[in-house]
This record gives structure tokens, sequence and C-alpha cells, in this order.
């Protein structure tokens, strides 16, 4: 019965998000959603207003589609709809300049000297509806600027550059790959140098904190990087890294790394909440195990920042598809889990994860 009810029905994909298509609409093969989506969106004023967050370089598809309107409608444009195949444009046009326009006011708030310092990577900030209430979106902000000041995702691009520059047979050695993982998964943990909640915490706290973390807020946070920098995709990389950690777990590194939301935002999130997770069951290692002395709070900040999580979720995707991105979140945090094992099994990574917790420890817990 499905196969008769797809046979005459679809006459393609929607070349612009990949959804199930019957009309060319505007010059293009598209569904009813980015029709209307380019309708609306294409006039001066509106595509004005329209910004990307992440670079300009937003994959568009049925599931993301309406997050980044920027790279949507450039999308719409790159596959070939043209505005002067919109009928009666012209008296639309004229239409809207004789009426107040009521979208932009709305997004300006009436309180704008009590605003909360805005940063660019949150432009959601200037919504009126909302989830989260001011003191929410200002950690939201917060966060997030944290690590994009300090996540060691230019230290990464450096290291490109500087690969890049040497001759083919002397790029992505195993010397270079382990000295670069150790530099990245430090710096990426100076992301809570800048964190009250963490620094609020007494010092055993913070020791025990970053010696049972490290390994998922490292390994979680790395691939995050690799994600980014598309590292993976380098033949050589690739193999040095499974020379280094074995092929078990890259393999699971690039099954995480595909798993990863198109959403940055919500990424970086879930790296917060890692960071103050307070169980460690994903190898066995014979040391004593050392109790919080204010587990409740720590308790406190993780549920927090989960709470925080799922209202954004909450906020940006509505309740369906918030559930359907917060599981895929909890797939991710497993097949890091699965990572951590299998690189547990060589040298190389327990190493690392030993230099990244001296230093980490040296700087937020002994030097304080």
């Amino acid at each position: 019965m499905i196969a008769v009810r797809k046979s005459k029905r679809i006459l393609s994909n929607c070349r612009i998000c990949g959804d199930s298509a019957v009309h060319i609409n505007y010059g293009v093969i598209s569904c009813a959603s980015c029709k209307m989506f380019f309708y609306r969106n294409i006039n001066v004023e509106q595509r004005e207003t329209l910004k990307c967050d992440f670079n300009d370089n937003c994959e568009i598809n049925i599931y993301n589609r309406h997050i980044c309107s920027f790279c949507r409608l450039e999308k719409c444009f790159a596959m070939g709809m043209q505005r002067e195949l919109i009928r009666g444009s012209r008296s639309t046009k004229n239409r809207k300049k004789n009426r107040p326009t009521t979208t932009r006011p709305l997004l300006v708030r009436q309180d704008k000297k009590e605003q909360p310092q805005q940063f660019p990577t949150l432009n959601l900030l200037q919504s009126d509806v909302s989830t989260l209430n001011a003191d929410q979106w200002n950690l939201l902000s917060n966060l997030i600027h944290c690590y994009d000041e300090h996540g060691g995702l230019p230290y990464a691009q450096h290291f490109i550059k500087e690969q890049n520059s040497l001759p083919l047979k002397c790029r992505f050695k195993c010397a270079a790959i382990g000295e670069f993982f150790r530099q990245m998964l430090h710096e990426g943990q100076l992301i809570y140098e800048k964190n009250g909640d963490f620094l609020s915490l007494s010092s055993q706290d913070r020791s025990t904190l970053i010696h049972t973390t490290v390994k998922h807020t490292s390994c979680f946070g790395g691939t995050f990087i690799l994600y980014q920098t598309q590292l993976m995709d380098y033949e050589s990389f690739f193999q040095s890294g499974i020379i280094l950690f074995g092929l078990p777990a890259m393999v699971s590194a690039k099954l995480l790394s595909d798993l990863f939301d198109s959403d940055m935002t919500l990424i970086k999130l879930v790296i917060s909440i890692l960071a103050f997770s307070t169980i460690d069951y994903v190898v066995y290692e014979n040391t004593a195990s050392v109790e919080m002395k204010k587990f409740i709070e720590i308790i406190h900040v993780q549920d927090m920042y989960t709470d925080l999580s799922w209202r954004y979720l909450l906020y940006k995707y509505g309740h369906t598809e918030a559930v359907l991105r917060f599981s895929n979140l909890i797939r991710c945090i497993f097949n890091a889990n699965s990572a951590i094992i299998q690189a547990t099994a060589l040298d190389e990574f327990p190493a690392i994860i030993d230099y990244v917790v001296k230093r980490t420890e040296r700087i937020l817990v002994t030097d304080r």
C-alpha cells in the first residue's frame, strides 16, 4: 500500500530541503514549505533582517530547514528560484509600503536598557515569545560565548593551516597528532576558567569533577572540534588516529561526529552539562573514589544546564522535534562512552587525559 501511494503522486524531491515535491514553484521543483518561505522572504526589507550564526554555511534539509533562514534563502537562489516568477509581486509590494509593518517592532523589547549583553551567536534573544526568562537567556549567552572564546577551535584551525603548509608526506604524523590532541583538549578545558558555577565550588569538588569528567568532555568536545574542522576527512589524519587510539575508537568517533546535531549551540550546552556530571562508570580504574563535599550543589548546576538546554530546544523547535533532538543527544553521549572505552585499550588516550587533568587541575584548583 505504501508503494502505491508513492507511485504517481510524487514528482521528485524538493531541491531546497529534500522533502517530497509535486510542483515546480518559481522555476524550481520545491515543496509547499519552501515555496511559501521564498515568497515571504523575497522582498528586500525582509532579506536585510536575515543573518546566519554559523559562517553562512548551514546544511539545509527537511529536519533543519527552519533553523537558518539566511542559508535557506541563499539555497533557494542557488537552486534557481526567481523572484520575477512571483505573480503580483509589484502590487503586493505596493500594498506593504502603504501599511505600517507590525513585524519589526515586535522584535524590539521596550525595556531595551535593561537587557543583558547580547552576543552575535544568539540573536534569539530578541524574540518576544520565549520559554526562557531573562536570567536563563543571560546564562545561555555566557556559556556559548565562553565556549566560542576558549573552546579550542582556533587552535585546531591554526594546526590545520600549519599542517597544510608542509609537504604532503610530512602532514599529520603521529607525533604531531598526539601533541595536537594534548594541547587542543587542554585548551578546551579552560572554558571553565570563566564559569562562575564551577569556580563557586570548593577546591576539592573542582578537583574531583576534573578527574571524573575530563575524559567525557575531552572525547565529546574534541570530536565536536574534529566535526567543525572536518579533520577526520583527511586520510592521513585518520590513519595516524588509528595508530594512536585504535581503529574501533576512531570508527566510534567518526560515528559520533556523524550523529552530531546541526545546531552547534545545543552541542556546546551538552559539553557544559557533561562538565558537571557526577557519575564515572565508563571504565574500571583501580583508584579510590573521592566523595564530593557539596554533591547537591553540583547536581543543581547539572539540572540547571539540562533544563536550560531543554527550554532552548522547545523555544527553537517545538515539542516534537525537541524530543527527537534530545534523544539524539543521548545517543551521542553513549557513542562517546563507547569511544572512550575503546581508546582506553591503548596507552595514548589515557596518557593524554592524564596530561590534560594535571594541567587543568593546576590552573583551576592549585593556583587559585
